[in-house]
């Protein structure tokens, strides 16, 4: 069985493919220099290290995960006033 990586769902990735979205095993390369600082700097992009995987993932691609693993907000058709009426009337029965 494979370990889960940072790399993994990146088949729809819509960013530029001029560098790689991700390196593994940086420990054994040229680049485990990496390690120590942090990141790197490769061909102009920023990569950053992730020693529980020994990867290094474009900075870019790191910031494109995290907008795809938020949930979008679905509005609500009442535009939310059930939600603070709720809160509202929470607060006059706990007398805050």
């Amino acid at each position: 069985m494979t370990t889960p990586t940072h790399l993994d769902g990146l088949a729809d990735c819509p960013l530029d493919r001029s560098t790689p979205f991700g390196m593994t095993n940086v420990s054994t390369t040229q680049l485990s220099i990496a390690r120590h600082y942090g990141g790197i700097k490769f061909n102009g992009a920023r990569y950053t290290y992730f020693p529980d995987t020994d990867e290094l993932v474009r900075d870019d691609v790191l910031r494109w995960l995290v907008k795809m693993k938020r949930k979008p907000r679905l509005p609500q058709p009442d535009g939310g006033k059930l939600a603070r009426a709720s809160k509202s009337e929470s607060k006059l029965k706990s007398g805050n």
